[in-house]
């Protein structure tokens, strides 16, 4: 998957990327993630240990009409939203501090379509904004298991010690899991494999850290009947999006 060429979009995503570092310095940063089956598409998610943020960018030669449905469908799934926008997208009587402490900015055209997420504001090769307050929301937990691929969920499944067939649909695996562990381990189970799957534009880095670490730690025994841990995949096929 390529990234997108225009120049704005480049310098934006460039900005935001790195802030996301100096808030996140441990994270995961990747670009292009799709949500709820490509739905929806994140330009960038930054993945922690136990946080999953979605941000969406505007330049100035984009439009807000998609804005509210795609923070709708990224707080499905992430803790936090983000949206990225061109100071175009900012202009107002400046900013003000809601009951929370919080910044944001009332007048201006990305107020309303962008309720439910914080705003980082872009201007001249640079962003400004605060990291998301500590709160968060809570993703739906079968929403976030439906980011991973066949084959991640069913190392998930290996990992927790959750049964699978030979050949396990995605359905099945999502149930299971869902109907045998806990929302909290499931969470930290999926933030765990897009950690250290390979995407075509991210920080190698960190996922290098990430496979070293895993490499060192035992998954533990198996339930009876659990099928082996599959290899890690590194590509999306049709058959890993299949439902």
């Amino acid at each position: 998957m390529s990234l997108p060429t225009g120049t704005a979009e480049q310098e934006i995503r460039t900005a935001a990327e790195q802030l996301a570092r100096r808030y996140w310095p441990s994270a995961r940063i990747v670009h292009e993630l799709n949500v709820e089956n490509g739905i929806s598409r994140a330009d960038i998610a930054v993945i922690t240990a136990d946080r999953l943020i979605l941000m969406e960018l505007k330049s100035e030669r984009d439009t807000l009409d998609r804005l509210p449905n795609q923070i709708e469908q990224f707080t499905k799934v992430a803790h936090h939203v983000i949206v990225v926008a061109h100071r175009k997208w900012c202009d107002s009587a400046g900013w003000q501090t809601n009951n929370e402490g919080q910044p944001f900015l009332p007048q201006a055209p990305i107020f309303r379509p962008s309720a439910g997420a914080t705003v980082w504001e872009y201007s001249e090769g640079k962003c400004k904004g605060n990291a998301p307050h500590a709160g968060c929301s809570w993703p739906w937990t079968a929403r976030m298991l439906n980011l991973l691929w066949n084959s991640e969920l069913q190392r998930v499944c290996y990992v927790l010690r959750v049964a699978t067939t030979k050949r396990p649909t995605r359905g099945a695996m999502i149930d299971d899991l869902m109907r045998l562990c806990r929302a909290p381990e499931l969470e930290q189970a999926v933030l765990a494999q897009l950690r250290t799957r390979q995407f075509a534009t991210d920080d190698a880095i960190q996922k290098r850290k990430d496979d070293a670490a895993e490499a060192t730690t035992c998954p533990g025994a198996k339930r009876p009947g659990a099928s082996a841990a599959p290899a890690q995949a590194h590509e999306a096929t049709a058959e890993e999006t299949a439902p």
